[in-house]
């Protein structure tokens, strides 16, 4: 059994990039990227996804991957010391969950459950 994981990211974000929304945004190469991969919850990562959500008008709070502390140790150990819990966006998947959020604003489907295999956005992905 081969499990595709976080290869398969850039490949869910091929129809939002098809559908023309990373020129509807004015998205950046940078933040193309995130949508595309996974990242290690560093403060520059955070900024970028920021960055995406302002334009498309959410917030980590409208996503739906989860919490867990950044992979990056540095990161990690930073917000230890200034007594931070770990946000959405430190999620090393936040930057698809994103992606997937501004598909969805796109084409103005709900942004409720967006990762529910009968979304509007699942169902394009696939």
């Amino acid at each position: 059994v081969t499990f595709l994981r976080s290869s398969a990211k850039p490949f869910q974000a091929l129809p939002f990039i098809e559908s023309g929304g990373h020129e509807r945004w004015n998205l950046t190469p940078r933040e193309i990227a995130i949508l595309c991969a996974s990242h290690t919850g560093t403060d520059e990562h955070v900024s970028v996804l920021q960055e995406i959500q302002g334009k498309i008008e959410v917030t980590q709070a409208d996503l739906l991957c989860g919490i867990h502390a950044p992979i990056d140790a540095p990161t990690r150990e930073a917000l230890r010391e200034r007594g931070e819990e770990p946000t959405p966006n430190r999620h090393n998947c936040s930057g698809k969950h994103t992606g997937m959020l501004a598909h969805a604003r796109l084409f103005n489907f709900p942004i409720a459950d967006y990762i529910n295999p009968e979304h509007p956005v699942q169902k394009r992905i696939l």
